[in-house]
């Protein structure tokens, strides 16, 4: 792709879709089967304000390579303020009067692989946000959630009403909520077509969206954003989620009784955190989220640049660790926690263990260095440093051996400084990372999901 478009928050697009309908404003037919984490699929925001439930207006929004989409639900109504945006083909659609919903509040809820987590923010004018409420639950049974689809909705019931009953510091006073999905499970592909007006456009990215995503029509959400125009072309990016992923969370929080007011994917949480809370924010950076079962890794310039999923995560080390030393998988963790890639007598036995899944990981990093900076030679951007966050990002010698993999400094995120937990209790130090992804969804202003 060409150059970006200069840096800035989350612009409002829109396709309509009637909730339970067919016709999909700006929605493409696509052929074939879902990826899964080994298709490196970017993933990005999709956003949601509570509706009938029956007759429902969607919108996306999708922070990918060179700029961000948002998507929104709306209610299709001819209330005062609130427009129906169904049936307008191949336009973006804003909506401007939301203003009665922007001192509303809002919690986070990062639905993970285990266990669930939430986080509610007071945002105060000139002060740093104050925390309310945060916790997380037991873990609960992995098939609970599959291929980032809410398997067994019962299953997270449970635990959230367990987490709200027993494990909840301080309060959640709100059932409005901003709800995480997978980055791995979105669909999107930057592309470069010849200058057209809006219908022949949307003609054209319907055509192109069926080479490029292996999946059914029926089965995704699509819509796409205009970066730039220019003699060259036109510069877009195309963005496709899988209903059967959105649909699942949305029903789940309805079940509960929960408002959804948005639904993001988790890397881009994280990077509102560290956009909002961490001084460096500036500079290219690397950032890492370290998960249970997978690393997912993002390129950000000011915004999120492009991103993608390495196969692999701290459950894994833990069992490659309890195959190489012949141990339980408690006994493993143990030597993880303790050890890690750090100088021990431990030391050669951890690193044959992990070095297939350590090399993976390091090509997957130079690859998106490389893509990056070939595609920012003309302002002479580098990346300058590795942001590390997620429940494996704490393993003892994981920064060090990444600067020294990579040439480039490597740290964890720290936004703490930057909240505030009043009069309640903060997690360890060491706990505090598993809540970078909430505090990002609870961050989340309103005028990102209906300006």
């Amino acid at each position: 792709m060409g150059p970006q478009p200069s840096p800035e928050a989350p612009r409002l697009l829109t396709f309509a879709k009637e909730h339970g309908g067919n016709d999909d404003t700006r929605h493409s037919d696509l052929d074939g089967a879902q990826g899964a984490g080994e298709q490196n699929t970017r993933a990005r925001q999709l956003s949601t304000m509570p509706g009938s439930g029956e007759n429902r207006t969607e919108t996306y929004n999708q922070y990918v390579e060179g700029g961000s989409k948002l998507l929104t639900l709306q209610p299709a109504s001819s209330a005062a303020g609130v427009t129906s945006l169904a049936g307008q083909k191949g336009s973006t659609v804003r909506s401007p009067h939301f203003n009665f919903y922007h001192d509303e509040p809002l919690f986070g809820l990062d639905i993970g692989h285990a266990n669930i987590k939430v986080m509610q923010l007071e945002t105060r004018h000139d002060k740093k946000p104050e925390v309310l409420g945060y916790g997380i639950s037991d873990y609960y049974p992995q098939d609970a959630v599959a291929n980032g689809v809410i398997m067994k909705p019962d299953v997270l019931a449970s635990a959230l009403h367990e987490l709200f009953e027993r494990r909840l510091t301080g309060s959640i006073t709100t059932r409005r909520v901003a709800c995480t999905v997978p980055t791995t499970h979105i669909f999107s592909r930057p592309m470069t077509l010849p200058l057209m007006n809006d219908a022949a456009l949307a003609e054209a990215v319907h055509l192109e969206a069926e080479q490029y995503i292996p999946m059914p029509a029926d089965k995704l959400y699509l819509d796409y954003e205009v970066l730039r125009r220019g003699e060259q072309g036109v510069e877009l990016l195309m963005v496709a989620a899988p209903k059967a992923i959105i649909d699942s969370h949305v029903n789940f929080l309805q079940s509960m009784n929960l408002y959804p007011v948005a639904i993001e994917p988790t890397m881009n949480a994280a990077a509102r955190l560290f956009r909002v809370a961490d001084p460096s924010h500036s500079q290219p950076s690397l950032l890492i989220d370290f998960g249970s079962i997978a690393v997912d890794i993002a390129v950000f310039d000011q915004t999120m640049f492009v991103n993608s999923t390495v196969p692999g995560g701290s459950e894994t080390i833990t069992k490659l660790l309890a195959q190489e030393f012949r141990s339980s998988l408690s006994e493993a963790y143990v030597i993880k926690s303790q050890h890690g890639l750090t100088a021990s007598a431990q030391l050669p036995k951890i690193k044959a263990a992990l070095q297939p899944m350590l090399d993976n990981l390091i090509r997957e990093i130079r690859k998106m260095i490389r893509y990056y900076e070939e595609r920012s030679a003309h302002k002479h951007s580098r990346i300058a440093q590795i942001i590390l966050f997620g429940g494996g990002a704490i393993m003892p010698g994981l920064n060090d051996y990444l600067s020294r993999e990579l040439k480039i400094p490597a740290r964890p995120l720290k936004p703490w400084t930057k909240i505030d937990f009043g009069h309640l209790e903060p997690p360890t130090e060491l706990a505090s990372t598993i809540y970078i992804t909430v505090a990002g969804l609870a961050i989340l202003e309103p005028k990102e999901i209906f300006a």
